[in-house]
């Protein structure tokens, strides 16, 4: 992928019905995705110090597939997250 691609898909969210999708990864909880990667279902990964968490967000294509809440009608319609999917590729 060339940087003008990757530069093109940074900040892109697609929805459809309850669910969006989103590659902008400051919408992506660093604490919850530490926490998935620190649980067994992510056997594969481990937690990591959250700058460098962070850091390796900023240089890489994240995809957020969210749900927007519908247990608390307060929330102002805040999506809640579902799973995260990151994938990294390095300019």
């Amino acid at each position: 992928m060339n940087s003008s691609t990757a530069a093109k898909l940074k900040s892109r969210e697609w929805a459809k019905g309850d669910y969006y999708v989103t590659t902008d990864h400051k919408k992506i909880p660093l604490e919850k995705l530490n926490d998935a990667f620190a649980s067994p279902t992510c056997y594969w990964a481990k937690a990591l110090p959250l700058e460098v968490l962070e850091e390796t967000l900023q240089h890489s294509l994240c995809f957020g597939l969210f749900q927007k809440s519908v247990e608390k009608p307060d929330s102002e319609d805040l999506p809640s997250m579902i799973q995260e999917l990151c994938f990294t590729f390095h300019e």
